[in-house]
């Protein structure tokens, strides 16, 4: 399920090792939660993908910056109405 940036959201590129601040309006995809082993670091991290690139962030900075892109949502009920009327 994909996810799309409600508001700016700043990720670490994992490829380049920089950080940027991603617009609202992009659609982040093969997002996953991880355990952060560094001490002194957020416990949980959100891994992402976004223009060809593996981003990262703290979770509690995923979450109220993004939400679940409202097209997959259509989508997914549609399908599953479809699929009952057969």
């Amino acid at each position: 399920m994909n996810r799309e940036i409600i508001r700016p959201l700043e990720a670490w590129d994992r490829d380049d090792c920089s950080t940027w601040v991603l617009d609202a309006g992009a659609v982040l995809c093969g997002y996953r939660i991880v355990r952060n082993a560094a001490p002194g670091d957020e416990p949980y991290l959100v891994e992402f993908d976004f223009a060809g690139h593996r981003y990262a962030c703290p979770l509690f900075t995923f979450q109220p910056r993004t939400q679940v892109l409202a097209r997959t949502a259509v989508v997914e009920r549609e399908t599953v109405e479809d699929a009952v009327a057969v």
